[in-house]
């Protein structure tokens, strides 16, 4: 296989007012023979307050704030010397 081990989401939660701050849920799901993690960052700086995210976790809290992007880094683990594939769903909601 070619490329790399990350995907990057960028999103922007919508408020009625801008900075007012909303929750969204995460949820990870993963198929395969690897696993995959993710980190949360704004204005390219990692974002403390994200718990992280691994695969089969669900209903990941996170408050954030409206009309601020984010970019979320889906990086498989690459430590094994074996091909590893990685099938993952990522739903992101403001319900849990």
């Amino acid at each position: 296989p070619t490329g790399d081990n990350a995907d990057w989401i960028e999103f922007t939660v919508t408020t009625p007012q801008s900075n007012q701050a909303a929750f969204i849920y995460f949820e990870l799901d993963c198929t395969g023979n690897g696993s995959i993690t993710a980190e949360l960052r704004q204005n390219g700086l990692l974002v403390s307050e994200f718990p992280g995210l691994i695969c089969g976790q669900y209903d990941v809290a996170f408050k954030a704030l409206g009309g601020t992007p984010y970019l979320l880094q889906l990086k498989a683990d690459g430590s094994a010397a074996d091909v590893r594939y990685v099938t993952y769903y990522l739903y992101i909601s403001t319900t849990p």
